[in-house]
């Protein structure tokens, strides 16, 4: 009975030592992304969490704003492209939009919820930011029936079909 215990806490040792290197090796191989976190900013307090590397300084950055969590990807020129999160103010307060930004800095396009029915609707934007294709389900009708809306160069609406 003695010479079986020995040898069951024997070989627990041998794992638990085993383990423990394996880690170590593993730590080595595997080097951490280097990360920031800060408790403040201005004397504001806020959540804040960025993720990069050697290639792109700026990467991911994950912060909440006024109790509202957003999230930024920068391409490696420092540029943000992808932008998400939830409003923070107005009506729309909470809910969640998408962003896409091309690499002259301006937003493209927009996924977002919006209205009394907090609907879906896509907003396509020139290089200047004003919108010129608007679709998606009516913002305030309980029936949400589809439409599409076209800006001219001018701002003029032309209404494809259903109502915005």
């Amino acid at each position: 009975m003695r010479l079986i215990l020995r040898n069951n806490v024997l070989r627990l040792a041998v794992i638990a030592v085993a383990g423990l290197a394996g880690g170590a090796a593993a730590s080595l191989v595997f080097s951490p992304v280097p990360s920031k976190a800060t408790d403040s900013v201005a004397g504001e307090v806020t959540n804040f969490f960025s993720v990069y590397d050697g290639l792109n300084s700026k990467g991911i950055e994950t912060y909440v704003n006024n109790g509202y969590p957003a999230q930024n990807i920068y391409a490696m020129d420092g540029m943000v492209r992808l932008q998400q999160g939830l409003y923070t103010q107005g009506a729309e307060a909470g809910l969640p939009m998408v962003a896409f930004w091309d690499n002259g800095g301006s937003m493209r396009m927009l996924f977002r919820l919006a209205g009394g029915n907090q609907s879906p609707v896509i907003v396509m934007k020139d290089r200047t930011g004003r919108d010129r294709v608007v679709f998606g389900l009516n913002l305030n009708d309980p029936a949400e029936e589809p439409f599409m809306a076209l800006f001219d160069k001018t701002g003029a609406k032309k209404t494809l079909f259903g109502s915005y």
